[in-house]
C-alpha cells in the first residue's frame, strides 16, 4: 500500500513543477498580426458550396509560447459540421509564422506562413492535400478565404468566411 501511495503522489504531484510567471521568447502578445486576431469571432461563410456559420476562438496557450486556434463550422441546423485547431508561432519582430492544424477528419498537417499588411498568410500541408488560408483584419470584422492547391500549383478557393468580433 506504501509504495502505491508514493508512485501515485511522484506521479501526480499536487503542485505544478513549471515555474511560475515564465515568459517565453515566442510570446504572441510581441506580434501583432496574431494578437489582432486574439478573442472569438463568429459569421456567415460558404464552404465547398455550403452556407455555414463559422466561429473562431484565438487565444495564448502553453506559456504564451503559440497562439492557438479553435474553428468550428456549424450547418443550418446549428450541430457542428467540422472543427480543427491550430497552433502558430511568429518570433517578434519576424513577420514568418509556423504551426500545427490537426482537424475532425484526423488530419495534421504543417503550417508555414506570414503576416503583412493585417493579413495572416497560411500555406498548410498534409499527406494528402495542399493550401492556402488568409485570415485578413479590417477592423472588427475578419475575412478568412480557403485555397486548396490544384496538381498545376494554382489555387482553387473552396471557402469565404466573414466573420465578426463578439464581446
Amino acid at each position: 500500500m506504501f509504495w502505491t501511495a508514493l508512485v501515485v503522489a511522484l506521479a501526480f504531484p499536487t503542485h505544478s513543477r513549471w515555474p511560475q510567471g515564465r515568459v517565453s521568447f515566442y510570446s504572441p502578445v510581441a506580434n501583432p498580426c496574431l494578437s489582432q486576431l486574439s478573442g472569438r469571432w463568429m459569421g456567415p461563410g460558404d464552404v465547398a458550396g455550403r452556407k455555414i456559420t463559422m466561429e473562431q476562438q484565438w487565444a495564448p496557450a502553453i506559456a504564451q509560447a503559440f497562439s492557438e486556434l479553435r474553428m468550428a463550422h456549424f450547418g443550418s441546423d446549428g450541430k457542428v459540421a467540422f472543427e480543427g485547431r491550430g497552433f502558430y508561432r511568429a518570433r517578434p519582430g519576424n513577420d514568418s509564422v509556423s504551426g500545427t492544424w490537426m482537424d475532425a477528419r484526423g488530419f495534421t498537417m504543417g503550417i508555414r506562413g506570414h503576416c503583412r499588411s493585417g493579413t495572416l498568410t497560411n500555406e498548410w500541408t498534409g499527406e494528402t492535400e495542399r493550401g492556402e488560408t488568409h485570415y485578413a483584419v479590417r477592423g472588427d470584422t475578419l475575412t478568412v478565404t480557403d485555397f486548396v492547391r490544384r496538381p498545376d500549383g494554382s489555387l482553387q478557393r473552396f471557402g469565404v468566411s466573414r466573420l465578426v468580433r463578439m464581446p
